[in-house]
């Protein structure tokens, strides 16, 4: 007979089915019972550990900012690719229809409305846009937690990264995808990204707390920032 050979998990992989125990908890009963109503020990409880352990992984603010920041690297997950320079970075939306730069014959169609190009990244940001309005009381807690500094958060950080760069593809199509264009794109892709980060944080402290109010504050916002892509560059 053979005996079977068991796998023994090692202590990083301990650590991390841990992490992501209390995270998935902590994520569940702020959904369930709001971020005030939440206690530590409540998480603890939850993923079935100490009180100990979940603050290993992060007090409840903490939880909160990683809760969101899973959430959001979800989104771009779903729609990851290899960037050409073999940075990996976001595939160019395929979920958001192309704007058309050039007539069926294939000459130039001229500049595309500011209109449309807000519309198309105003598509591109409504998941994190429904992610945020499905539970805005935790939202008001994340945009309170990242003000206060004491919260690292990778939405300023690597998530920051993939979502300017998604922009700047979407911006770089639009614009016919030369070379050219690039540098304008990706700079104005910074640029939005700021105008976004505060239209979140504006909308988290106002009474309209649906994803409409902040979808159309968001769009409203982008026309007068296009123009920047449309120079001529002859």
């Amino acid at each position: 007979m053979f005996s079977e050979r068991v796998v023994v998990p090692t202590r990083s992989e301990l650590r991390e089915a841990t992490r992501l125990r209390v995270l998935d908890s902590a994520r569940r009963l702020f959904e369930a019972r709001g971020f005030n109503a939440t206690t530590v020990r409540a998480i603890a409880a939850d993923a079935g550990v100490s009180a100990g352990t979940v603050m290993t992984v992060g007090d409840k603010r903490t939880l909160l900012v990683k809760v969101f920041d899973e959430a959001i690297g979800a989104v771009h997950a779903s729609r990851a690719f290899r960037a050409p320079d073999g940075e990996s970075a976001t595939r160019d939306a395929a979920a958001v229809e192309p704007v058309e730069s050039a007539t069926p014959d294939g000459s130039a169609a001229g500049p595309v409305p500011p209109e449309t190009l807000a519309a198309q990244v105003t598509d591109l940001l409504e998941p994190f846009i429904s992610l945020f309005a499905a539970h805005p009381d935790l939202s008001r807690a994340y945009a309170a937690a990242l003000i206060s500094g004491a919260h690292a958060s990778e939405v300023f950080g690597g998530l920051r990264t993939l979502l300017i760069a998604e922009i700047a593809s979407v911006l770089s199509r639009a614009a016919g995808g030369d070379a050219g264009s690039r540098v304008d794109a990706d700079a104005l892709a910074a640029s939005i990204h700021l105008l976004y980060i505060g239209a979140v944080f504006e909308w988290a402290t106002g009474t309209e707390l649906d994803a409409g109010a902040l979808a159309s504050r968001i769009r409203e916002a982008l026309p007068p920032l296009m123009p920047a892509l449309q120079k001529d560059r002859s």
